[in-house]
């Protein structure tokens, strides 16, 4: 199985220090030899990418890899994780981060704030973002990878009833792109109640809702039209995703 997520890395440039874990569980009865490989770029690709960690998870069994707690993950920089099984076993890829700033001055919140979420299993060329903030919303925003290894895709953010778009991008090959949902587009009251991210080809999205003071509210997969969707497993055995290791 392959499961891409994207998702950034420890960073304390705003006030708001981010952690982040990749948890890999094996629920077969054979154990699984696992790559997680990371896919430098932001919006455009990046340099070389880092080897990647290399897991033998036994059965019933889970494996946590720590990106802060790792040489080769640079903090602050865009990275794409592409976590595959290389010995047919599947796998469940599961992406844990943790935002850490001064407590709040309302309510007497805790000072951090925790997301999971499941990596994706297709690229699609229409995602859905269901719910796109709160009240206490900050920007809202869609991450979008761009596994195809030799073409751009032009992508576009759009309110579901059509209109013009809110944002758009160019990705490159293997690159990630964000796009932020303008303030104005909300009309000064509250978010619309969802938003659609279409491309010229499969891409993976996912949403980010943060409140207002810059922490994570979540960080999960949107979700995918299943009319064109390619899995990802079946792209990385085809040599078209972006980032895929080979088997060994």
């Amino acid at each position: 199985a392959t499961t891409t997520t994207t998702a950034t890395t420890a960073s304390a440039s705003d006030g708001v220090a981010r952690s982040e874990k990749i948890v890999v569980y094996n629920p077969g009865t054979r154990r699984a030899r696992v790559d997680v490989g990371l896919v430098p770029g932001g919006d455009a690709a990046g340099g070389p990418a880092p080897l990647p960690f290399r897991l033998s998870v036994g059965a019933g069994s889970y494996e946590v890899v720590d990106y802060g707690g790792q040489a080769r993950v640079a903090a602050g920089q865009p990275y794409t994780t592409v976590v595959r099984s290389t010995n047919g076993v599947g796998v469940v890829a599961e992406r844990v981060t943790t935002d850490a700033a001064p407590p709040r001055q309302t309510g007497g919140a805790h000072p951090g704030e925790v997301t999971a979420g499941p990596g994706a299993r297709l690229a699609a060329r229409s995602w859905l973002l269901p719910t796109v903030g709160t009240d206490d919303s900050g920007p809202v925003t869609a991450v979008v990878f761009n596994p195809d290894p030799d073409r751009t895709l032009a992508v576009r953010l759009l309110r579901p009833g059509g209109g013009g778009a809110l944002a758009t991008a160019e990705v490159a090959p293997g690159a990630r792109a964000t796009l932020v949902l303008p303030e104005e587009a909300t009309g000064g009251t509250d978010p619309p109640a969802a938003l659609r991210v279409t491309a010229d080809g499969p891409v993976v999205v996912d949403c980010l809702l943060a409140t207002a003071d810059g922490r994570r509210q979540s960080l999960s997969p949107a979700l995918p039209a299943l009319t064109g969707a390619r899995p990802l497993d079946a792209l990385a055995a085809a040599g078209d995703l972006a980032g895929a290791t080979p088997p060994g």
